[in-house]
């Protein structure tokens, strides 16, 4: 197409943060903190974050930044 990447990154909060996040929320409601208006976890939210942050950043962020150039 013309076009190559020239880097790939996840788009979220603070990598670190443990209690805000998009991407969870976004897809799975129930993992909102009851009452809050920001996207607060749960402690069920909270506990799937640090789970899925043992095996990969990609089963869990709210997008996918993708730069590239045109060659």
């Amino acid at each position: 197409t013309g076009f190559e990447i020239s880097h790939i990154d996840i788009d979220d909060y603070e990598k670190e943060d443990r209690y805000h996040h998009i991407g969870l929320i976004s897809d799975f409601i129930f993992l909102k903190k009851k009452g809050s208006t920001v996207y607060k976890l749960n402690s069920m939210g909270r506990f799937i974050l640090k789970f899925a942050r043992l095996f990969s950043p990609w089963l869990y962020c709210s997008s996918i930044i993708i730069v590239v150039r045109k060659i």
